[in-house]
């Protein structure tokens, strides 16, 4: 069980060679940073507010963290 907890919280993809690796993040913690709650997120990723998520297994979805830190600077921005 505690290597599917560490799964979720440090995932690395390798976007380009080139690229620093992005990390993604699993639901809770999205939840956690965002404040919302699952259905406010996937509301937000249906009107394209909210950063959709990334496919990183056969089963498992992720999001990137860069994604939601721009998210959060674009909204502390709106203020």
């Amino acid at each position: 069980m505690t290597d599917i907890r560490a799964f979720w919280k440090s995932i690395q993809i390798q976007t380009t060679s080139d690229a620093e690796p992005q990390q993604a993040t699993g639901h809770r913690n999205v939840a956690a940073l965002s404040g919302l709650g699952k259905a406010s997120i996937y509301d937000g990723v249906a009107a394209g507010t909210f950063p959709a998520s990334l496919k990183i297994g056969p089963r498992a979805v992720g999001r990137c963290t860069s994604d939601l830190t721009q998210w959060l600077n674009d909204r502390m921005g709106a203020r």
